[in-house]
């Protein structure tokens, strides 16, 4: 263990958090005594440049949103926009096509914000150390599925899959990419860890044999928003931001 200043305290505690946002496991640990600033000091400031600068890369931009998206609970532009971008970077990291993708409301946690985006920016959205995993479900298997996320009032977003319920969240029709579901089809249908665990009221998950692909959410989130700046595209509004009906009306519109 390394003594320090009080006065070095501080910078302690920025080691622990930059340890962490570095990827590093185990934190490192001192001891600290009353001892007058100085030299500790300067030992400390090393000690935790190498990790600032790691963070700092963190924070640089990756991409840029052309319009802001508040967070939400419910089915809103943020949860599609997440969805629809982890779907579609899932395909790319896996080589399989994915017809549908459902994620927990509760899962993102802040807005994301017009203008620049860092890596920071997608973990303050996505904090959590949640990977994607994946089932192949019959279409019978799909549709019990659509009846539960329609009986979840919208709580769950979703990608390549909308539903048109009842205003008393009853199901009526479930399409997948614009096509009726098909009972003697067979649909790559993806999620996340925390789901796939039975968490969130999704038990039914734990009972189906499914794939942990070990792909981080945030991460494939943030690949996708590289890969859109680099075929010079912005984050936008995404084209159907509200993928659930009751009673022919939104989420928001209910509201």
């Amino acid at each position: 263990m390394k003594a320090i200043g009080l006065r070095s305290l501080s910078i302690v505690l920025l080691v622990g958090t930059l340890w962490g946002c570095a990827g590093k496991q185990e934190p490192a640990r001192f001891e600290v005594t009353a001892v007058e600033p100085g030299k500790q000091d300067k030992e400390i400031e090393a000690l935790v440049a190498p990790y600032k600068a790691e963070v700092d890369k963190l924070r640089l931009p990756i991409g840029r949103s052309s319009v802001e998206m508040s967070r939400e609970k419910t089915d809103s532009p943020i949860g599609s926009w997440v969805a629809d971008a982890l779907r579609a970077q899932t395909e790319v990291a896996t080589g399989r096509k994915v017809d549908v993708l459902m994620l927990n409301g509760g899962g993102i946690r802040n807005s994301l914000p017009k203008g620049d985006i860092s890596y920071m920016t997608i973990n303050n959205i996505l904090p959590f150390e949640n990977t994607v995993v994946l089932y192949e479900y019959s279409g019978t298997q799909l549709q019990t599925m659509a009846e539960l996320l329609a009986s979840r009032r919208g709580a769950d977003p979703i990608s390549g899959l909308t539903i048109d319920a009842t205003a008393d969240y009853k199901l009526n029709r479930a399409l997948v990419n614009g096509e009726p579901i098909d009972p003697n089809r067979r649909y790559t249908f993806a999620t996340i860890s925390f789901l796939a665990q039975g968490n969130s009221g999704f038990g039914i998950l734990t009972k189906d044999p499914h794939v942990d692909t070990g792909l981080l959410m945030r991460d494939l989130v943030a690949d996708h928003v590289r890969a859109e700046t680099k075929q010079g595209r912005t984050i936008d509004m995404p084209a159907e931001p509200y993928r659930y009906r009751f009673g022919g009306k939104t989420v928001k519109e209910i509201q």
